[in-house]
């Protein structure tokens, strides 16, 4: 009976996890609401919501918005995970707790890991950070909402954005889109060079 419930328990987490893609040594899939990046070993989870139970453990979660979803959050957590959010999302959380506001830089691990948050908003006056993350050799950019006009930076290998516009601004490599179609990334990026991944 034991080993039918441990089947279960797998079944219903591989459920939750998406298939995902590997682009140049950057994993990424979807688990839950959420994504889910390892990048040279590093875990790295952006805006975790929907969390099942039995998920990988994060090495660091990067929160955009003050209603965080901390249940998730402590299904992902250990005592070695880094939490980077917003002051209100983060301030009565125990471990390894950074708070940013917009336009603020962190970093880790002997500068392994670097990151700058990025101004972004959603409906009116609810703001919060995207993030441009730097892992080894690799560079992440998160922005979650519409309402949101991106800052300009350079050498992005995958982009997590919710408009075509953005990714034609920013010219990363590979963009997940966050919100909307992957059809209408497809059509308004033809023949930018850059792929588009949706999971």
């Amino acid at each position: 009976m034991k080993n039918v419930f441990l089947l279960l328990a797998i079944l219903f987490f591989a459920g939750c996890v998406q298939q995902g893609f590997v682009h140049d040594g950057i994993s990424v899939s979807r688990v839950g609401d959420s994504f889910s990046i390892t990048v040279n070993g590093t875990n790295i989870y952006l805006e975790p919501s929907g969390i099942p139970a039995g998920a990988p453990v994060a090495d660091y979660i990067f929160l955009s918005y003050d209603d965080c979803d901390r249940e998730s959050m402590l299904r992902i957590t250990d005592e070695n995970t880094t939490i980077v959010g917003t002051y209100e999302c983060v301030r009565s959380m125990q471990g390894r707790i950074y708070s940013m506001g917009q336009a603020e830089y962190l970093s880790f691990g002997n500068g392994i890991v670097k990151v700058s948050s990025v101004p972004v908003e959603r409906g009116e006056g609810d703001k919060g950070n995207g993030y441009y993350i730097s892992a080894g050799n690799r560079t992440l950019y998160f922005i979650p909402d519409t309402n949101s006009v991106p800052l300009i930076k350079q050498g992005i290998d995958v982009a997590f954005l919710p408009e075509p516009g953005s990714a034609a601004l920013l010219k990363p490599k590979v963009v997940v889109p966050t919100m909307g179609s992957s059809d209408v990334f497809s059509k308004a990026l033809d023949g930018s060079g850059i792929q588009v991944k949706a999971i």
